[in-house]
């Protein structure tokens, strides 16, 4: 269903027609109360919970929090490095590794006031679970999927290779931030009206979830036989990314061109859709918005890096990873 008009069907569903139940496998992984399996009233109620922590109004007390997990992880995995083998800038929130931290401490320390220590993966039979540590070791959250779950994808492993790739961009980007920085005092954490004049940085972003979606498609289950172009459709496997690659969408869409997103009003309702769509759209685009501007502002005004190959593929794991890893060599700026 490679349409506007299919998108609005999934996204505008009452429940009544379309379930979001989940694949067996996705609910083993994120639990049978995770906010992608509810539907209806139950979906409505936690999603508002979920919206009244992530909204703008919350979020822009915390945005010097952020700022300070991004430096403390950069210190960690990029500061006096020549190499990097992998860029350390994204995480599943389930199924977190040792090395991919960073939303997952930003979240820990907004959320629940820790910083977190050593997140592991636990196992009760074939389901996984996550046990966050404190700064003592001990067990501070041990989730073994028997509640309601969100989970949260964050990926600057793109933005990495375009901004590697594009030097124009890379240029744009960093002459913006350093125009924001201009007076600002060593040390001096980022502040909401700085982020809020990230204008540039956010539509390459923008335009680099386009190309590359984080998501590649979503299961919906059909509560009862529905009608669609001419089809009776019993069961929904839907690609979210079909419309972003429509040239009568995009025009030239295999083009990486951050500017068709300075206008956003001109793209038409339920066309880009990486964050979901209207009424369900992702209640962390905000939060996702922040942190992405916040840590890209760091790796731009303190690094310039350069790829160890040239290989543009990639492979979904489910989430896009690139064939070869993405191996960077680090310059620190001047």
């Amino acid at each position: 269903m490679p349409s506007r008009e299919a998108n609005k069907l999934i996204f505008a569903s009452d429940g009544s027609a379309i379930s979001n139940q989940q694949a067996r496998s996705n609910q083993m992984i994120l639990g049978d109360r995770n906010l992608l399996e509810l539907s209806g009233e139950d979906h409505k109620r936690v999603r508002n919970a979920l919206s009244s922590f992530l909204k703008p109004e919350s979020l822009k007390q915390y945005v010097g929090k952020m700022d300070a997990e991004v430096r403390k992880h950069l210190e960690m995995h990029w500061q006096g490095k020549q190499n990097v083998t992998k860029p350390h800038l994204y995480v599943w929130l389930i199924g977190v590794a040792p090395d991919e931290t960073l939303t997952f401490n930003i979240l820990c320390c907004l959320i629940f006031g820790i910083r977190a220590r050593n997140p592991t993966i636990e196992t009760r039979g074939q389901i996984p679970g996550i046990c966050i540590r404190g700064e003592t070791n001990e067990a501070v959250i041990s989730d073994k999927r028997d509640h309601t779950q969100c989970f949260a994808y964050y990926d600057c492993t793109s933005l990495v290779r375009v901004l590697a790739n594009d030097l124009d961009v890379y240029a744009a980007v960093l002459q913006e931030h350093e125009k924001i920085a201009t007076g600002k005092l060593p040390g001096e954490f980022q502040t909401w009206e700085e982020v809020a004049k990230m204008k540039y940085r956010w539509i390459v972003a923008l335009e680099t979830l386009r190309t590359v979606t984080p998501i590649f498609a979503v299961f919906r289950t059909a509560l009862k036989d529905i009608e669609f172009g001419g089809y009776l459709i019993p069961k929904i496997f839907w690609a979210t990314s079909m419309t972003h690659m429509d040239n009568t969408i995009f025009p030239e869409p295999t083009k990486f061109d951050p500017t068709r997103f300075e206008n956003q009003a001109s793209i038409p309702p339920y066309c880009f859709i990486p964050f979901g769509g209207a009424p369900q759209i992702c209640p962390g685009i905000e939060f996702a918005r922040i942190e992405t501007l916040v840590a890209i502002h760091h790796l731009v005004t303190r690094f310039k890096w350069k790829l160890h190959h040239t290989n543009n593929f990639f492979s979904r794991n489910p989430t896009p990873e690139p064939t070869e890893g993405l191996p960077v060599k680090i310059i620190p700026r001047a």
